[in-house]
């Protein structure tokens, strides 16, 4: 067996190395010269190779130590002199070994090297796992928000598919409920011809939806035909200016060539270019519309270019990359939200389908332009589909020419005493229907917009207002919060009519101030019922309040919203301050309500039914007759007290009011109150 570290088994003299461990590197040599003569010159020098950087003269002194030596291969070398100088004594090295401890040993290190080399890749493979987890976490959300964005576009979808749905059901089947219950005295053709035209754009839609789905499957086949262009496109646009609703709108049709030969299908063009003009028609808000057809030369290709440009709102920027998405709506400041956002999506595959281009320019509040492009010539075409018929007018054109006629709008007769509704439509044909179910018993007034009727409100004080809530500009629930906001309007009930059917949209509706909420399709019965529910409870109001027994000149025995409780409120305490002087006019009370002499009787006769004059007189009257039972002041005192000068006609007044004189009022009181008590 080798022998244990830093033992020694034989003299020192016969040692050449010595193995020692880590901790046993603190060393101490002793040595001496064999000269006996005069030891104590002896001189000793050394030299540890591998430690000292040269030898180290020790003197006279024979020991040399060395302190933590570290590990490694040492030799440690002697040498020794007389008394005379002369070197005696150099011993042969002895070879020392300091072994390292074991951590530092080479397997050690190469176990550390290992154990680094295996953190460094279990690292390494942990940081691609959760990086590749990170990005398998970021596709999975990716897909989760695109299909949450995809469903929410299809609820969209079908929220606006019903919507679009609702208000022709209504035209039909308004109409059919009431020749079934034989209440229907109106034109016959009329309604036949609306309701057919209502169904025809039912069939429209459930079309578009079937076309995307042919588009999508690759089952929809072009039908080539080589057309004149210019003759085609001219001919659907014609149609448009036929609509008699259409004639406040300006029609430019321009072309610097009167014949362009295209390679295309009639009727899916059809359904493009029918499309692209409802939409400008739709949004154009000055009622301006240009089709320019042309042609454009890009690279090496040769196109023709249809451009239909309008007036509009213009779409945001942030919109245009997906105005011809599947779904995709422009939510814009004005909360216009039409149409089931399928028109662009198919016109956009249609004109794919066609090897051509279709593209979109819009500024706010300048209006867009639309273009589309079609190659010219056949060299991009299979010639064995090629049909070189004559142009025939599709399906659509031809419905397109059959309603040439529309529906006449607006009219307002009846007494001037009759109850005036306004109805606020953006659809003219629903409008036209709705003053259709009125008409026999009640004075219209109507418009398509809400700003229009916001206007007509001031103007006519109507007694009940119908509003649709989608409309262009100002929307049914902002124009009901502005009527019942305002102390000119805020006695008038709201009626809200719409497709919105969700409750929540009812809720909004109701938090708003509407004073009631149908939605569409609705039964005519039901609308005519609820409306002169609402006007009749009005009236009742305005009877209460012009009785003459209704000596308690408390507001809320008349009012029906915070804001006409308010108004009463100024009006009963500018009168009251005032109730003795004589004169004191409409113009004072306007000033002290901050109100117009105008709005001041509109709205003093929309809630009693008086003028403002009468209304002030029936007030003074009411405060005498109390003044009168009190029984402290004479009929002479109690006349100047509450503003009359001339005794004879406040006498005339108050038998007109109560019936009696003001000396036979306070037996009448008097006889009263004791016919109660006997009971």
């Amino acid at each position: 067996m080798p022998a244990e570290r830093g033992i020694i088994t034989e003299h020192i003299n016969n040692v050449r190395e010595i193995d020692l461990g880590y901790n046993q590197n603190h060393l101490t040599f002793e040595f001496a010269v064999l000269n006996f003569s005069q030891p104590n010159k002896n001189r000793y020098t050394h030299y540890l190779e591998g430690y000292d950087l040269d030898w180290m003269p020790l003197g006279s002194q024979r020991k040399a130590s060395y302190a933590k030596l570290p590990p490694g291969e040492y030799f440690f070398h002697i040498r020794g002199t007389n008394n005379d100088g002369v070197f005696t004594m150099e011993r042969e090295p002895i070879r020392i070994v300091v072994h390292p401890p074991w951590w530092k040993t080479w397997w050690a290190y190469s176990g550390y090297r290992g154990i680094l080399l295996g953190l460094f890749l279990w690292g390494r493979n942990n940081i691609i796992r959760r990086e590749q987890l990170r990005g398998e976490l970021k596709i999975e959300h990716m897909e989760r928000v695109k299909m949450q964005e995809i469903n929410t576009m299809k609820s969209n979808f079908f929220a606006n598919i019903s919507h679009e749905f609702r208000t022709p059901l209504t035209l039909i089947l308004g109409p059919l409920r009431n020749i079934y219950s034989g209440r229907f005295d109106g034109n016959i053709k009329q309604q036949s011809r609306m309701m057919i035209q209502n169904a025809e754009r039912m069939l429209s839609l459930v079309n578009e939806v079937l076309d995307l789905s042919k588009l999508e499957s690759n089952n929809l086949a072009l039908n080539w035909q080589k057309q004149d262009l210019i003759l085609f496109t001219k001919s659907i646009f014609e149609s448009f200016q036929n609509h008699d609703h259409l004639n406040a709108y300006s029609f430019d049709f321009i072309s610097e060539f009167d014949r362009l030969e295209v390679y295309f299908d009639p009727e899916q063009l059809e359904k493009v270019i029918i499309n692209l003009i409802s939409n400008a028609l739709k949004f154009a808000e000055g009622g301006n519309l240009q089709v320019q057809v042309g042609r454009q030369r890009k690279g090496s290709v040769d196109y023709a270019e249809i451009v239909f440009k309008d007036d509009g709102m213009g779409i945001p920027a942030e919109s245009l990359p997906f105005i011809f998405d599947r779904f995709y709506q422009v939510h814009d400041s004005n909360k216009l939200q039409r149409g089931s956002g399928l028109g662009l999506a198919l016109c956009k595959e249609i004109v794919a389908l066609h090897q051509g281009e279709i593209h979109v320019e819009s500024e706010i509040n300048k209006g867009s332009a639309f273009t589309i492009l079609l190659r010219l010539g056949d060299e991009h075409l299979d010639k064995n589909v090629i049909d070189m018929g004559h142009l025939a007018q599709s399906k659509l054109y031809q419905i397109a020419k059959a309603t040439e006629q529309d529906i006449p709008y607006g009219k307002e007769t009846m007494d001037e005493d009759e109850p005036l509704i306004l109805i606020i439509e953006d659809n003219l044909e629903m409008n036209q229907f709705v003053q259709d179910q009125f008409r026999s018993h009640y004075r219209i007034a109507s418009t398509t917009e809400g700003e229009k009727g916001w206007q007509k409100c001031l103007s006519e004080m109507p007694d009940l207002v119908i509003s649709d809530v989608t409309m262009p500009g100002l929307d049914g629930y902002d124009l009901c919060s502005r009527i019942k906001g305002d102390k000119r309007t805020s006695h008038i009930p709201v009626l809200l009519l719409t497709s919105k059917a969700a409750i929540e949209d009812e809720l909004v509706g109701l938090h708003k101030g509407a004073d009631d909420y149908i939605t569409k399709p609705f039964d005519p019965q039901v609308l005519i019922a609820r409306s002169k529910n609402l006007i009749d409870t009005r009236q009742a109001l305005r009877a209460k309040f012009s009785s003459s027994k209704a000596l308690n000149l408390e507001p809320k025995s008349v009012a029906v919203t915070p804001v006409d409780e308010l108004f009463l409120e100024q009006v009963m305490e500018s009168i009251e301050r005032q109730i003795g002087n004589p004169d004191y006019r409409v113009e004072d009370l306007g000033h002290d309500v901050a109100m117009s002499r105008m709005h001041l009787y509109r709205k003093i006769k929309a809630l009693t039914g008086q003028t403002v004059v009468e209304f002030i007189r029936t007030i003074r009257l009411k405060r005498a007759a109390q003044l009168i039972l009190a029984n402290r002041w004479t009929i002479a005192e109690v006349t100047y007290q509450v503003g009359f000068s001339d005794l004879q006609y406040f006498r005339r007044c108050f038998k007109k009011m109560f019936g009696c004189s003001p000396s036979e009022y306070i037996e009448y009181v008097k006889n009263q109150e004791s016919a109660v008590e006997s009971n």
